[in-house]
């Protein structure tokens, strides 16, 4: 993965885009693997991921309230939180009363709807 660019080193228990570290060489992965507990990793293991610039994500789900079904797709949104990082601040969500077929009759673009059908 790092010959094509930076890789985020992500610990599966974080959240809020804390427990994260930017990597750009096998050296620097080796120091942040060196700071974690051995049992830590062994236990749950470690995330790599490419470092992406400017991606979206594309919420799709299904809930059941009280017996009536919504199902969903939405963009996430990021915030700036009091150390200055960029974490999740929320989503903006389309909501249809139905299961999956209601979702697929709704008029979105075509991106939305390719991600619709991956889910």
């Amino acid at each position: 993965m790092l010959p094509h660019g930076p890789a985020r080193v992500k610990w599966p228990l974080a959240a809020d885009g804390k427990g994260q570290s930017l990597v750009s060489s096998v050296t620097e992965l080796e120091a942040v693997l060196e700071m974690t507990p051995q049992r830590e990793i062994a236990t749950y293991g470690v995330v790599l991921e490419a470092d992406l610039h400017d991606a979206s994500t594309l919420s799709v789900g299904r809930t059941v309230i009280d017996g009536i079904i919504l199902t969903y797709h939405g963009s996430q949104r990021l915030t700036t939180d009091n150390e200055g990082r960029s974490v999740y601040g929320g989503s903006n969500l389309v909501c249809v009363r139905g299961d999956w077929e209601a979702l697929h009759r709704i008029s979105a673009p075509d991106e939305i709807r390719i991600g619709i059908a991956q889910a």
